[in-house]
């Protein structure tokens, strides 16, 4: 007896198209975390100047 394969076949794609979407999804929750932690370094650096500028007046 013939297994019927389309849908094992079927099934295996549908999980690659939702592996596909996550690790897309993924790369955009970490390229917007990494612009986030890029804005923090930049107002960390604008604090740190502003207390040098503080201490050194």
């Amino acid at each position: 007896m013939k297994k019927d394969t389309s849908f094992n076949k079927e099934h295996v794609l549908s999980l690659i198209d939702s592996i596909d979407r996550m690790v897309a999804a993924r790369q955009r929750d970490r390229e917007a975390l990494v612009a986030s932690l890029d804005e923090i370094e930049k107002t960390l650096n604008k604090c740190d100047q502003r207390i040098n500028n503080i201490k050194n007046a």
